[in-house]
């Protein structure tokens, strides 16, 4: 509905941060921090392709921030 603000949260930025990230405000970066995988439960390091806000800058698809080196 037009003039309805969204309401939600966005559920992995929120997973990810630990706290509420609502949908009225932009996606955040969620790249270079690690989380409990959700079916192995190992921890999993996000890099910028996993990051929906880097996508949004990056049309080409080319990292908006330096990756961390895999180790």
């Amino acid at each position: 509905m037009p003039g309805v603000p969204p309401t939600g949260v966005w559920l992995g930025a929120s997973h990810t941060l630990g706290r509420p990230v609502p949908v009225g405000e932009p996606y955040p970066h969620i790249c270079r921090r690690t989380v409990a995988g959700a079916v192995t439960g190992q921890p999993v390091r996000l890099r910028w392709k996993d990051c929906a806000a880097c996508q949004d800058e990056s049309a080409d698809g080319a990292p908006t921030i330096t990756p961390l080196e895999e180790s």
